[in-house]
């Protein structure tokens, strides 16, 4: 992402002695973080069906469409979806998909990836909500300032004010932490790129446990 969709503004404080500091947003916050981000955890979510379907295509299935991950929203249903998503993949590797707990209720990490309906934008702009949980002040030779931030409403904030001070001078530079929410799952707090990467890992992660499981089951991986 070049650049940051944020910028300083130093405004004169009607006292005269003093200078308020803010954070303005620009208008394409939304599109800069949350397309890129869809566009991301979609292509984590094909990694697990592509996972799936391997895993099945190795085992001898005739056919692999319709083959995904397991995931689901009421864990009772659990075999119904197996029977229907995971046609030929092996017990040991259906086993493993079930102790992963990818339902409501479970891993909170894999329903984000279960929150993905469709390959349009209007999912990401809409059921993807953006927050600042925190911005961190470092100025040198000081310790970091971290303000925190109460909960965003819904409609969103333009601009917040950071701190008042007697300088106008930006001598300082900001981090700006950044809440992903879904609208239908608990939000994963920390900066786009953090929550990315720790997703990323838990997909590798998986796939790297499948692969020896299949190993381990005779497979040629």
């Amino acid at each position: 992402m070049a650049g940051n969709p944020w910028t300083a503004r130093i405004e004169p404080k009607g006292d005269g002695a003093n200078y308020i500091h803010k954070l303005l947003f620009t208008d394409g916050i939304d599109r800069r973080i949350k397309l890129p981000a869809a566009d991301a955890l979609r292509n984590l979510r094909a990694a697990l069906d592509q996972l799936t379907a391997a895993s099945a295509r190795l085992n001898g299935a005739p056919r692999l469409n319709g083959l995904h991950f397991p995931f689901l929203d009421d864990p009772s249903s659990w075999e119904k979806v197996i029977k229907r998503k995971c046609r030929f993949v092996p017990q040991p590797v259906i086993d493993f998909f079930g102790s992963l707990r990818p339902y409501k209720g479970g891993d909170d990490d894999l329903r984000v990836l279960n929150s993905l309906r469709n390959d349009n934008d209007h999912w990401a702009l809409t059921d993807i909500l953006l927050t600042v949980s925190d911005v961190a002040v470092t100025r040198p030779g000081q310790r970091q300032q971290v303000i925190a931030f109460p909960e965003w409403p819904t409609s969103g904030i333009n601009e917040v004010e950071l701190f008042t001070a007697p300088s106008a001078e930006s001598d300082y530079s900001l981090a700006v932490v950044i809440k992903i929410g879904f609208k239908i799952v608990p939000a994963l707090a920390g900066t786009p790129e953090m929550i990315l990467r720790n997703l990323s890992k838990k997909v590798v992660e998986i796939v790297d446990r499948t692969e020896g499981i299949m190993r381990r089951e005779g497979f040629p991986v």
